[in-house]
């Protein structure tokens, strides 16, 4: 549903939708164009909330961090008023982190032990795990200085260049969590990524980033998600962490940050700190 999207455009024909990405039915995530500066765009597709104006998401969207992607246009596709989309600057010549390393297959929403990544490769996969997690924990932490606990964070609202997240998208998770639409089997991010307090709508401070990052941090190492269980509707609730087959000081650390609960996992100040990033 909605694949015809491709090909249309908003802003009175200034940014062009061009590849799709993730999602099914209403909620769906594009690649597409600026063409008033060529430059790449991410397009997040929706059916227009019920309670939420463009107006007032814009507003109360403004705000950015170094990292964070840009802002660039929040309204309805030219000519199909029923629908918006959110759009968002993607860094030049950045890539859509799991095109580059890869994602599950739709059998990992089963709760089962999570398989490899498709394309995890041995070697050199800690090195650019710890890139990966320094650079992403950087915008995180930046935003974080600034007021925003960006919580939804996950590979899939990552761009990056090299081994280096370079730009972060979190307005469009925000477009679909004010949704009039609650209930489906395929959401458009993935949720695995979660710490517990955020799927419980509980008092979020940084680690619940820490969380996020631990586990983002793991898989990119191992190529294994974690824990034992994976549940596309939200992250782990259970504390039944696998076995990481990395360095011990990586390990324990990593393993301290997966904590469910969020009192004894250490701040991101810490566990920035000790991996290499001092903020």
């Amino acid at each position: 549903m909605h694949d015809d999207l491709r090909d249309k455009t908003f802003g009175s024909g200034r940014f062009l939708v061009e590849n799709h990405l993730q999602g099914e039915g209403l909620r769906q995530l594009f690649a597409g164009r600026d063409t008033a500066t060529d430059g790449g765009v991410i397009i997040s597709y929706d059916k227009l909330p019920k309670y939420t104006t463009i107006d007032g998401f814009i507003a109360a969207n403004q705000a950015h961090s170094p990292g964070v992607l840009e802002l660039l246009f929040a309204g309805t596709p030219d000519g199909e008023p029923s629908y918006w989309g959110v759009i968002e600057r993607v860094p030049q010549n950045a890539r859509w982190l799991p095109d580059v390393l890869g994602r599950p297959t739709p059998q990992a929403f089963a709760d089962s032990v999570p398989k490899r990544l498709p394309s995890f490769e041995p070697g050199g996969a800690v090195a650019r795990a710890l890139a990966l997690g320094r650079s992403a924990g950087k915008i995180l932490a930046d935003s974080a200085a600034r007021g925003a606990i960006l919580a939804r964070a996950r590979p899939e609202t990552m761009w990056i260049t090299g081994d280096r997240v370079v730009g972060l998208s979190q307005r469009s998770e925000l477009m679909f969590a004010a949704s009039w639409v609650t209930a489906f089997s395929m959401p458009v991010f993935d949720r695995y990524y979660y710490a517990p307090e955020v799927g419980r709508n509980q008092r979020v401070d940084d680690r619940a980033l820490v969380f996020s990052l631990a586990i983002m941090i793991a898989e990119w190492a191992t190529g294994l998600y974690p824990f034992k269980t994976k549940r596309f509707d939200s992250g782990p609730t259970e504390d039944n962490q696998i076995a990481l087959d990395l360095p011990a000081p990586l390990a324990t650390l990593l393993h301290s940050g997966m904590q469910i609960s969020a009192m004894r996992r250490p701040n991101l100040s810490s566990f920035l700190a000790d991996l290499g990033l001092g903020v």
